[in-house]
């Protein structure tokens, strides 16, 4: 198992629930397989950030 770590981003001008939460941008040298869910997560934003939180995304 390998950890990557993601940025991710909460919009506040809508309610604190999942589909606010957005991957800002990911810490990994190498390509690496993305959940499809994630990967139209990054597609989703663009730079409309009000705050950073970091957590990290276990893969197999």
């Amino acid at each position: 198992m390998r950890f990557l770590t993601i940025f991710v981003c909460l919009n506040k001008k809508k309610k604190q629930t999942e589909n606010n939460y957005f991957a800002f941008g990911i810490e990994e040298t190498k390509r690496l397989r993305i959940t499809q869910q994630l990967e139209s997560t990054i597609k989703v934003l663009r730079g409309r950030c009000f705050s950073l939180t970091e957590t990290k995304l276990k893969t197999k």
